[in-house]
């Protein structure tokens, strides 16, 4: 196939660095037709684009495979809208279904810091955040640029719903703005094991990240219990 528009790349070939100037598309947002035989003089012409303004018309070597490739984009972007779909509609059934749970208490969780991670980015450093989720509740910190001991200090609140089976899920990520983000480990903590230790109802804990060569997560955790759950 042979574009109509001549599309240009820029890039430095000696170190493989790439610069993106434009904002990425996504499959949901492409749309693809036929063109009309009329407008171009032949049926080897098809429009793809993500609006009205943003249109390329590209030629196939002939008809057969202008709509072979319009049928296979289409249906590549209707497969792809189905996956989100069904991926939101599991997202909030699972929410809801938590919401439907009465709550016994209140965590509070900081992310202070973490120290000593992985370089994923070709500057010797990283654009590290932190990822925490217990069951269908989620919270981010921010990605602080260039670091390998970044300092977050961002507060978080999770609802708890089962003093002996909620646990904490705490990932990091190397941000990418173009790609999916890079994994910097993760490490877990589960509820009873913290009150365990003793009557206490607050923790300062240094967490080794696992299925990763280096690094540790530093938070603090305060647990709140409604009476009726402080009395089971």
């Amino acid at each position: 196939m042979k574009p109509v528009t001549k599309l240009t790349a820029m890039f430095d070939s000696s170190d493989y660095k790439y610069e993106i100037y434009r904002k990425p598309v996504f499959l949901d947002q492409v749309q693809v037709k036929e063109a009309p035989a009329e407008q171009y003089g032949d049926d080897c012409y098809f429009h793809i684009g993500v609006d009205p303004e943003k249109i390329m018309t590209v030629r196939a070597e002939n008809h057969t495979e202008r709509n072979a490739w319009v049928k296979k984009i289409g249906l590549a972007v209707h497969q792809y809208k189905e996956r989100i779909r069904a991926k939101m509609r599991q997202e909030k059934e699972a929410i809801d279904k938590e919401k439907a749970r009465p709550s016994v208490g209140l965590l509070t969780v900081i992310v202070l810091e973490a120290a000593n991670l992985q370089s994923a980015d070709p500057n010797g450093k990283s654009d590290p955040f932190c990822e925490v989720r217990m069951g269908s509740q989620v919270h981010r910190t921010q990605a602080i640029e260039k670091s390998l001991n970044p300092r977050w200090n961002t507060k978080m609140i999770f609802y708890v719903k089962d003093v002996t089976k909620d646990r904490l899920c705490f990932t990091v990520f190397d941000r990418d703005l173009f790609s999916p983000s890079d994994y910097l480990g993760r490490t877990e903590l589960l509820l009873f094991e913290l009150m365990r230790d003793g009557n206490r109802t607050s923790w300062g804990k240094w967490l080794v990240l696992k299925e990763v060569s280096t690094g540790e997560l530093h938070v603090k955790l305060s647990l709140k219990l409604n009476p009726r759950a402080q009395s089971h």
